[in-house]
């Protein structure tokens, strides 16, 4: 007997989470040198990074397991008998939805902890889609399904650890490449003023 069907993937497993967190946090500065022109020389530092901060914010997902929902299916598997001869056996596959608010991606990605047993699923749209396969007794299903949740919960709690820190990094990379471009900015205005100084007309935008 085991808990998950084997047709779901390793969660937490296929990227690395605290790559991600970095890119995060250099997409900082892209954001900074995508703002106008206006929006850097008249808006104030913490309006913009306030903007920046929630446009970069992670969410690690919350399990809501008070509201979960099942199916039974039937599953024809091979296993062996008792005599260890091979047979063909119709067992019941009990299918879960848990809800959970917060970000699909998280469910892809590799805490910095983990363990050598990752559990398995299917997180799309806020559902986190697990089974129980070949158990029919009520008590034994709720506890091989906790046993999942709980490993889920898990890296779940490594990953809300990971991305911790997440908003002030955000603003310190924000707030220094905001710095730069108003700078230059400026300086690029001394420059046209002086060309306008000079007689020349700027073209109109």
């Amino acid at each position: 007997m085991y808990i998950e069907g084997p047709e779901f993937s390793i969660l937490f497993h296929s990227g690395d989470g605290m790559a991600a967190r970095r890119a995060q946090v250099r997409r900082a500065a892209e954001a900074v040198d995508q703002l106008s022109e206006n929006d850097v020389l008249s808006r104030s530092d913490d309006d913009l990074i306030a903007a920046i901060q929630a446009q970069l914010s992670v969410h690690v997902p919350t399990l809501r397991r008070d509201d979960i929902s099942f199916e039974r299916k039937m599953r024809t598997i091979n296993r062996r008998d008792m005599w260890g001869e091979d047979v063909t056996v119709e067992v019941p596959v009990f299918y879960f939805d848990v809800p959970y608010d917060g970000e699909d991606v998280i469910f892809s990605m590799t805490p910095t902890s983990y363990s050598s047993n990752p559990p398995r699923g299917e997180a799309r749209g806020g559902v986190l889609r697990t089974s129980v396969v070949g158990e029919e007794d009520a008590a034994k299903v709720q506890q091989e399904l906790n046993s999942t949740l709980d490993r889920v919960e898990q890296y779940l709690a490594s990953h809300r650890q990971m991305w911790s820190g997440l908003e002030s990094e955000v603003a310190n990379a924000a707030r220094g490449q905001l710095a730069q471009r108003r700078q230059r900015l400026n300086s690029l205005g001394q420059a046209e003023a002086g060309l306008a100084g000079f007689g020349f007309k700027p073209k109109a935008t």
